[in-house]
């Protein structure tokens, strides 16, 4: 029988399983944490307590039939449901983390509150993707003219890649910073921006993750869109030009499903020290039943930047805007508590405990 009692704090009825009695819970609306109480009625009223149930009625003839291998004996009913086979919809739970569907208005709301209390550390996060991103630009933009200018078609091949590496490296990152940077603003209320260059140590996961995530959108693309342009060098832009729109059509479809489905694998590589196949799962399952609110709320977020930027308002308000939408679907959808968050999304019923 699960256990019920009141929150320390906001005074919510809470319920856990039986088994968690003495353990650490974490309330969904107000985040503290407290003690389970044993007994399933603690902190309310207690139940009259009841004589011990009879042994199992159905124990001497699970000897007879045979029970499922594996099951206990005093444990077999001839007249239960099977349960073997039940399919399962709800992802794996990791420790600490609660599966949580979320909606695109909780994470704008919140995108909001968060952006104007913290609007200072946010521009400067911005001025610093907007700076390292430039320096690249610059350095990409010479390097293709060096190429140019010394007239060697295998030198130019090879100075473009390089500079592509070392973007890619670059980006890649600053991507796992912003991810230490936006948890540390959003979960714990305190900006760091010295996160940002503290990516480091995740390095490695995050940059096999990463390239494993745009080899896997090059294939696609590649399958979908080559053909066409292979057209339009061969027969002209006339056919080759259709195959390509439609080539494209398939595609983008393909890609953005990628990148919804696995776009929370750097923060449980940051937040969660997993390795990237881990990651991946990990992103696979919690954005179960989420994509569609992080594609709205994203689509919402790209609107409003493109509103920001015709009314001249700068690239450093705008830049920070996409990373901490993401932060915010990561602690939503895993269950974590957001300060100052406007309403719970996680039922009582599926408080995680520690």
């Amino acid at each position: 029988m699960p256990i019920e009692f009141p929150c320390s704090q906001c005074g919510k009825s809470l319920r856990t399983p039986d088994e968690s009695a003495g353990k650490q819970a974490k309330c969904p609306d107000c985040g503290a944490i407290q003690t389970v109480p044993t007994g399933s009625g603690a902190g309310f009223e207690q139940n009259v307590s009841s004589p011990p149930p009879a042994a199992n009625p159905f124990a001497e003839s699970a000897a007879q039939r045979g029970a499922a291998p594996g099951a206990r004996v005093e444990d077999y009913n001839p007249y239960a449901s099977p349960t073997q086979s039940q399919p399962r919809s709800e992802p794996t739970k990791l420790e600490g983390l609660q599966y949580t569907q979320i909606g695109p208005d909780d994470i704008l709301v919140r995108l909001y509150e968060v952006f104007t209390k913290h609007l200072g550390p946010c521009i400067l996060f911005g001025l610093i993707l907007f700076g390292v991103n430039l320096v690249v630009n610059v350095v990409s933009q010479v390097g293709t003219a060096v190429g140019e200018a010394l007239g060697e078609v295998w030198l130019q091949l090879v100075i473009v890649f390089v500079i592509q590496v070392i973007s890619f490296v670059v980006q890649t990152f600053l991507q796992l910073g912003g991810c230490l940077f936006g948890i540390r603003l959003i979960r714990h209320d305190q900006p760091q921006l010295g996160l940002v260059f503290q990516g480091g140590r995740y390095f490695g996961s995050g940059f096999v993750y990463a390239f494993l995530i745009g080899l896997v959108v090059a294939i696609i693309f590649g399958l979908f869109c080559i053909p066409g342009a292979i057209l339009m060098i061969n027969d002209g832009p006339g056919v080759g030009v259709w195959a390509l729109i439609a080539g494209m059509f398939v595609a983008v479809p393909i890609v953005t499903y990628i990148f919804l489905r696995y776009s929370l694998g750097f923060f449980f590589i940051v937040d969660q020290n997993m390795g990237f196949a881990e990651a991946a799962k990990a992103s696979y399952q919690y954005m179960q039943g989420n994509m569609l609110s992080t594609f709205v709320a994203g689509l919402a977020v790209a609107g409003i930047s493109l509103v920001l930027m015709c009314t001249c308002v700068g690239v450093l308000v705008v830049m920070p805007l996409q990373p901490l939408m993401m932060t915010l679907v990561y602690l939503r959808a895993t269950g974590q508590p957001v300060p100052g968050a406007t309403k719970a999304t996680l039922p009582v019923k599926s408080m995680p405990v520690k």
